[in-house]
């Protein structure tokens, strides 16, 4: 078994590895990321990665989701660093304006409409109210407490869990255009 002998270091059965997975990932990245450079890179820090991580590998299961699962992440961080560094996040910007032929507050309007509205409408009822009367209210935890007859605490962990749930469906049903626009709107919660 290849990964068995990857786990032990052989580096030539890392390579047929390498070679049997790179054009997938390659994919999957370009997918996520829709910039043919930055999916290059990402799927070479991948494979660093499963090389520097070879040790820490179970050979039993399957090693596809466990590269698309290291993909996810860098590219999640990649663009966690972009929101971050504002030159960084400008080249993004520009590469999407590029893509979209549209003024920036236009991108984040029709992204807004159809990824964070869709997010907000899976939330569980109690959820959904409570995130709405923070977002579109503008209230405050204590008022949204005392207007639905609840505890601060129970506001603010219904509030955390609604931006996990948030952040998990961008995640799973998204591009980086989405989560750009996510990032932007979640870092505007009010506490």
């Amino acid at each position: 078994m290849l990964l068995a002998k990857v786990v032990q270091g052989d580096a030539a059965a890392f390579g047929e590895i390498y070679a049997f997975y790179q054009r997938r990932i390659r994919t999957y990245a370009y997918r996520l990321t829709k910039v043919g450079t930055t999916a290059d890179e990402m799927t070479q820090d991948v494979f660093v990665q499963l090389w520097e991580k070879r040790t820490q590998l179970d050979p039993s299961l399957p090693l596809e989701p466990y590269l698309r699962k290291i993909t996810q992440n860098l590219i999640f961080n990649f663009f966690r660093q972009a929101s971050r560094d504002k030159a960084l996040l400008e080249k993004v910007q520009l590469h999407l304006l590029a893509q979209h032929h549209v003024a920036p507050e236009s991108l984040l309007e029709q992204e807004l409409e159809q990824l964070y509205q869709a997010a907000i409408q899976k939330l569980p009822p109690q959820k959904k109210t409570i995130y709405t009367l923070s977002r579109a209210e503008e209230l405050s935890y204590e008022e949204i407490a005392e207007r639905l007859q609840l505890s601060r605490h129970t506001v603010r962990n219904h509030m955390t869990e609604a931006i996990q749930f948030i952040r998990r469906y961008v995640r799973l049903h998204t591009d980086v255009n989405s989560l750009l626009v996510v990032a932007y709107l979640l870092s505007r919660v009010r506490h």
